[in-house]
């Protein structure tokens, strides 16, 4: 019994952190988004959006 609620602990720990990487994935483009819309030149939302760097 006690190891299958560590196994399922272990699996529930590591859905968290899944998560929380995409949340965080998430809330980076969304910061980008807004910079892009707050400095305005077409050039700087291309680069910010579309810079092809990975976030």
């Amino acid at each position: 019994m006690e190891r299958d609620l560590t196994a399922y602990d272990d699996a529930l720990y590591q859905t968290r952190l899944d998560d929380l990487d995409k949340l965080a994935k998430i809330e980076k483009f969304e910061v980008r988004r807004m910079m892009a819309m707050k400095l305005g030149t077409p050039d700087s939302v291309s680069e910010l959006l579309e810079g092809g760097k990975e976030i």
